[in-house]
């Protein structure tokens, strides 16, 4: 086992209890001596805690991290080593930890402040307390050995490398294993044109086209020459001027230690027939980008063209439909004063005759639409569900159909379209949109049979003819029709003993209003309102989540991960319970 006397003169002197304020004066120099080691030793040394902060350090590990004292208080010495080091450190701390070794010895990378990392040598020792807690850990911090052998051949090879810089003929590259540059002779600079202090520290990919960097050519050569050995291929690079070359090149790797430590690029100079060529090529790629620009161009103006034209036969469709309605209409009225008129005529000539019959009731408007129930589905009774649950879960499922629910004699239509509500239907006298619009003042009596008469003959829905007769405005009918639908939906919501059946299908038509409203903020808004308490152990918050087998979440609308969530897969859930019911988990983010 190797000894470090210094470390276990620290040690000892930190394990030292401190009894009493005033230390002897032998003792007091003793202190002193280790604590002028501790700084003046020529090895970085400093005490980390468990949690990997600072207790204290001396100023040759400061100087060999790089790091001022302040920028050391803000980050751990397990943030100074490299990811890939900290997984091998890792198994040796458990070790340590665990007492299958006393210290250890690893080469390890650490980063400065420049973002660079450099490699040093470290040995960890651990002082346990008296009651074999983990109280801190020694870290001694040296140059590696390596490095301090490669001085001696240091002269060496910088002869070598000034003899290599000065060759004009070829281009002699250098790179570490990472691809940065590290050398660049005379050649290089006469055949790019760049000089030493603008290239050294670059990646190489600055000698590449831009598509050749999109496709991570530079660094896959790098690769593919660590795996196989040398590599001698031709390849394109760019200038400083933005010419581009062609050229010769060959790459081989500088291993030590069967490990690769850098590379050297050899390139030669491009032919200047190759250089024609290539500039003819460029020409040529700036003409097909230019021609494929203005195709692409000419796509997007025909895709416009196409689109407006569809927009202006639908809206063609869509007069022609008003107006074929409008006229038979019209056409009716006139057949009606025609009649009129004849019945007038014939009065006058039979004074004697009889009265003419009382004229015939006016027609009694019908909001519910009678959705056929087939035979094989059966009236359900709500059981211990509430109205506003049984609601949120046909939404929830993302249905389409209409909901029909029943109260005694009582009768809504509830519709569905991709689970959300976009009409509703009673037999309520009291609720139909004409009395609504006729209490708010909007039409009169006299439209209101009008509009019933037109309805009777032509099947469209009232609010509809309304528009078309200019009764009303389309901003008061969605307002009508909006309040309406809201008001009935909340008077389901206190049918406890009702019973319910959902007839899957394609909805009605000829819909009043584009209502798109959404389940579980309408039960929020009307249940935070009075229409129904809720249950004291629910609660009422309305959540989204997916349908996706890929989450597994459910999040607050507000939240970030809520509104990435598709049109086609997003689940609506009018609590948190509800969401927990269908296997969600709360998000991190929203639910903290």
């Amino acid at each position: 086992m190797v000894r470090l006397p210094l470390v276990d003169q620290v040690i000892s002197l930190v394990r030292k209890p401190r009894t009493s304020a005033v230390k002897p004066a032998a003792g007091q120099l003793r202190e002193d001596r280790l604590r002028g080691g501790f700084e003046q030793s020529p090895v970085g040394l400093a005490y980390v805690a468990p949690d990997g902060h600072w207790l204290q350090y001396n100023e040759r590990f400061r100087d060999a991290v790089g790091y001022t004292r302040e920028q050391l208080g803000r980050i751990s010495f397990n943030d100074l080593t490299h990811p890939d080091d900290a997984k091998k450190e890792l198994a040796l701390v458990r070790r340590l930890i665990g007492g299958d070794i006393s210290y250890y010895r690893i080469e390890k990378r650490i980063i400065d402040k420049r973002g660079k990392y450099r490699t040093v040598d470290v040995t960890t020792g651990m002082v346990r307390g008296e009651t074999g807690t983990i109280e801190f850990f020694v870290h001694v911090l040296e140059e590696p050995a390596a490095k301090q052998a490669g001085e001696k051949v240091r002269d060496g090879e910088q002869l070598l490398v000034a003899a290599i810089d000065e060759l004009a003929e070829l281009a002699l590259i250098r790179t570490d294993d990472r691809g940065l540059v590290t050398g660049w002779n005379a050649g290089a600079e006469r055949i790019f044109g760049y000089g030493r202090d603008e290239v050294i520290g670059k990646h190489r990919r600055f000698l590449y086209r831009d598509a050749d960097n999109w496709e991570g050519k530079p660094t896959n050569q790098l690769t593919s020459v660590a795996d196989s050995g040398r590599l001698e291929f031709e390849d394109w690079r760019v200038a400083r001027n933005g010419q581009h070359l062609w050229v010769k090149t060959s790459i081989t790797p500088l291993k030590r230690d069967g490990v690769v430590r850098g590379y050297v690029e050899v390139i030669t100079a491009p032919t200047p027939k190759r250089a024609m060529s290539e500039a003819q090529s460029a020409e040529l790629k700036r003409t097909v980008e230019t021609l494929r620009e203005d195709l692409a161009q000419r796509e997007r103006t025909e895709e416009s063209l196409r689109d407006a034209l569809e927009q202006v036969r639908v809206m063609g469709e869509e007069t022609m439909n008003e107006l074929r309605i409008m006229t038979i209409a019209l056409r009716n009225e006139i057949d009606r004063r025609k009649i009129a008129e004849d019945e007038l005529r014939a009065a006058r000539e039979e004074l004697a005759a009889p009265p003419p019959p009382p004229p015939e009731p006016p027609r009694v408007e019908e909001e519910v639409i009678a959705t056929p129930v087939p035979p094989a589905r059966e009236w359900k009774k709500l059981g211990k569900i509430s109205p506003a649950e049984m609601l949120v879960a046909h939404a929830t499922e993302l249905r389409t159909g209409t909901l029909l629910i029943a109260n005694g004699e009582r009768e809504k239509e509830i519709f569905f379209e991709k689970g959300k509500i976009f009409s509703c239907a009673s037999n309520e006298p009291a609720r139909f949109l004409t009395q609504m619009l006729i209490e708010r003042g909007y039409i009169t009596e006299e439209q209101r049979l009008k509009a019933l008469e037109i309805a009777h003959e032509t099947h469209l829905a009232i609010g509809r003819i309304l528009l078309i007769l200019d009764a009303i405005t389309e901003e008061q009918l969605i307002d009508v029709m909006l309040a309406k639908t809201e008001d009935e939906i909340a008077d389901v919501f206190l049918w406890r003993d009702a019973k319910y059946v959902f007839v899957d299908g394609e909805i009605p038509a000829l819909q009043l209003v584009p209502l798109r409203i959404e389940v579980a903020t309408l039960v929020v808004k009307r249940l935070s309102g009075g229409a129904e308490p809720p249950a004291p152990a629910a609660v009422i918050e309305p959540v989204v989540g997916s349908t996706s087998a890929k989450s597994t979440k459910y999040h607050r609308p507000s939240c970030m991960n809520a509104k990435r969530i598709a049109a086609g897969v997003r689940r609506e859930f009018v609590s948190v319970d509800a969401a927990l019911a269908a296997g969600l988990e709360p998000c991190r983010l929203c639910f903290k």
